[in-house]
């Protein structure tokens, strides 16, 4: 299954590769020879800002007074 998985991940971003090199020479004849290095940065924070939210935690914090909290002491 794992073999699977990798190869869908490296057919999925080998034949990414064309459209970002397309993008990137659009990025670069619009915006100048930086278009591409600035164009990468704005995606990388975007998509850096849409996964903030799933940094929160779904279960909340078992309270330290409780039994099933407490840990024996390490000695």
């Amino acid at each position: 299954m794992v073999g699977r998985v990798s190869s869908a991940f490296r057919t999925a971003s080998t034949s990414g590769s064309p459209l970002g090199a397309l993008l990137g020479g659009v990025a670069a004849r619009v915006y100048g020879p930086n278009g591409p290095a600035l164009l990468a940065v704005v995606l990388f924070a975007s998509a850096v800002t849409a996964l903030i939210p799933a940094r929160r935690p779904d279960v909340p914090v078992v309270a330290r007074e409780d039994s099933v909290a407490s840990a024996p002491p390490a000695w």
